[in-house]
């Protein structure tokens, strides 16, 4: 059974601190996990501290102790195999906390970790928004977003082969990311409780690569959170050039040139 933890005055885990491996069968379902947790040396809380690191996939999850901050001692094993099945990714939410008493209190936390030598999109980088199959009764798509995991780009999966022509076609991602980048960019100004590991990637996009303002600093009303999104869309639009990519080559032309 889960324990439950006192979060007052808790600090935040960095990606640089821990990292994992994920070990998959020839079919990609996830067997077993490595982590490395040594990076928690550097939060500057007691050598008693306990770590905790919790996997979970999808709806299921399952905690494993890592021993204290001044003697990790990774268990044996750490199978998967009570999560749900399939080749979805793994998330990893890590714990420290003073056991001291019967409720332990939480002095750091980090979420939504995964395995960084998953990279999927052939530039030595994780996608940002991975996409996945997923039963979506009439819905030709969708976004789901976890406070912990980060969002993902769900594909009916009752259609044979849309996810690769999502993947593939300009035409079907024009279509689609657009407003999925949207539905994400507000749930970040309007739902998010706290700044999740995958918020990192997302403020670089948005504030470095697409030259935004700082995502902390937008006002919290409507009208605020809309001129946002909306020139988010629109530089992301224009830095991935959809409608021009979908076009043939000398249709292209025409358009951009006359």
């Amino acid at each position: 059974m889960k324990r439950s933890f006192n979060s007052t005055g808790r600090k935040k885990i960095s990606q640089d601190l821990v990292r994992f491996k994920v070990y998959r069968d020839a079919l990609k379902t996830p067997l077993a996990f490595a982590a490395d947790v040594e990076g928690l040396r550097h939060l500057g809380v007691p050598d008693s501290s306990r770590i905790y690191v919790e996997a979970s996939i999808k709806h299921s999850s399952i905690r494993f102790d890592f021993g204290t901050i001044g003697q990790v001692t990774p268990p044996s094993e750490c199978k998967l195999d009570e999560l749900d099945r399939g080749n979805a990714d793994v998330c990893f939410r890590v714990m420290v906390v003073d056991d001291a008493g019967h409720l332990g209190r939480l002095l750091a936390a980090g979420d939504g970790f995964t395995d960084e030598s998953e990279v999927e999109d052939g530039t030595g980088r994780k996608p940002i928004l991975p996409a996945e199959e997923s039963p979506l009764g009439q819905q030709i798509w969708d976004v789901q977003i976890n406070q912990a995991s980060g969002p993902r780009l769900l594909i009916n999966s009752a259609i044979p082969g849309l996810i690769e022509k999502v993947r593939k076609d300009p035409l079907l991602r024009g279509a689609i990311v657009p407003e999925a980048f949207r539905r994400i960019v507000r749930f970040m100004l309007e739902e998010a409780d706290e700044d999740p590991s995958w918020f990192s990637d997302w403020k670089r996009l948005l504030e470095e690569e697409l030259g935004l303002a700082r995502v902390d600093d937008v006002d919290e009303g409507e009208e605020a959170i809309k001129e946002y999104a909306d020139e988010a869309v629109r530089r992301f639009t224009d830095a991935n050039k959809f409608a021009a990519k979908a076009l043939p080559e000398d249709v292209f032309e025409g358009v951009m040139y006359d």
